[in-house]
């Protein structure tokens, strides 16, 4: 999650740190703009997803889904 604080960090430092550590996928929230990017370590760009994330497991039987919509609801 992004915070105005933390937003510079997270988006260029810790992303470069995972990418170098092999971390195949890295998503960023941005909760002001409802949105989650996805950084793979081949990435320029992230693929920006405002609808719904999916990740495949290594292993698992089924990928795990999330709908924005249900991540960015009002508490």
């Amino acid at each position: 999650m992004l915070s105005p604080s933390t937003s510079v960090r997270d988006r260029f430092v810790k992303r470069v740190r995972y990418r170098e550590a092999g971390v195949p996928l890295c998503w960023v929230v941005d909760g002001d703009e409802r949105a989650v990017e996805g950084w793979t370590p081949a990435d320029d760009f992230p693929a920006l997803e405002r609808n719904r994330v999916v990740w495949h497991a290594p292993g698992a039987r089924a990928p795990f889904t999330l709908a924005l919509e249900e991540l960015f609801r009002p508490l």
